[in-house]
């Protein structure tokens, strides 16, 4: 009997695609890309090309066969679908062998590599906010424009006084070069003043609404400045380091799953058999 007649036979008795059946069939892989080469097609001797179908479990098979069967047809259609070529990057080697890839440690010892150990990471990338300093400074500049502001109403009382022949230094902006002189030079420093004071107001708010430095951020910088020593002993340079409550960082602070996940467990379990030299890092 022919060996189509017995798959058709096989077909029609049970309902079921014989698994047994022998078909002189040469297999002939045709992979469609460089990262795609599951995609098999069958050659017969003699007949046409035609597509050879998985064998689909049926009711009887269990319940891990079928699932397994499914998740091979789905990740069989996803691969299909996301086939991208590999393009040729030998085109771009010139390019590439131009990039700037330098460590910390190319870099001369001292603010050049203070830079670029800083940049080299977001953690490290924390700065001085100094906010005692700023309030400071803005103090200084409230009593000198509350000063001037005071002077300025009085002239403006005395103005109004000597009726019109100075009243018009109430009602408009033209001035007398010589007679207004004083009023001139007293509006010019209230303007210079309140323009300073604006502009630092302006700097301590934008410090204030950054994030805080994570102690654990701020020690990883103490511990390389105190190791490497990039700044001159006996000089002072690294004194801005030794008060951390007055550090912001540029980017929001960051951590990971994992870290939380330990931190969460400390902190729910203490006495658990997680190590205190082992968390100490975590908790920092």
């Amino acid at each position: 009997m022919d060996i189509y007649d017995q798959a058709e036979q096989g077909c029609s008795s049970g309902g079921r695609v014989a698994s047994t059946i022998a078909i002189p069939l040469k297999v002939k892989t045709l992979p469609l890309s460089r990262e795609d080469s599951d995609v098999t097609l069958v050659e017969p001797i003699q007949a046409p090309y035609s597509f050879v179908s998985p064998k689909v479990p049926t009711s009887g098979s269990s319940w891990y066969q079928r699932w397994v069967a499914r998740l091979s047809r789905i990740l069989s259609r996803f691969r299909k679908s996301t086939i991208v070529p590999k393009e040729n990057l030998d085109q771009y080697r010139e390019g590439y062998e131009r990039f700037i890839r330098k460590a910390c440690e190319d870099f001369p010892l001292g603010l050049p590599r203070i830079a670029a150990f800083q940049n080299s990471c977001d953690s490290f990338a924390i700065f001085k906010k100094f906010s005692r300093e700023h309030i400071r400074i803005l103090l200084n500049y409230e009593i000198e424009i509350t000063k001037l502001s005071a002077r300025l109403h009085d002239s403006d009382e005395r103005d109004k006084a000597g009726g019109q022949k100075t009243e018009y230094r109430l009602r408009s902006r033209w001035r007398h070069k010589d007679l207004d002189a004083d009023k001139n030079e007293l509006e010019q420093k209230l303007e210079q003043k309140l323009l300073s004071y604006g502009a630092i107001f302006e700097s301590y708010r934008r410090f204030e609404n950054l994030d805080p430095t994570p102690k654990r951020d701020h020690d990883s910088v103490f511990k390389w400045f105190w190791k490497y020593k990039p700044l001159e002993p006996g000089k002072d340079g690294d004194n801005f380091l030794f008060d951390p409550n007055d550090f912001v960082s540029v980017t929001t602070p960051k951590m990971n799953r994992f870290e939380v996940l330990i931190r969460n467990c400390v902190l729910a379990s203490p006495n658990s058999w997680l190590k205190a030299s082992n968390i100490r890092l975590f908790l920092r």
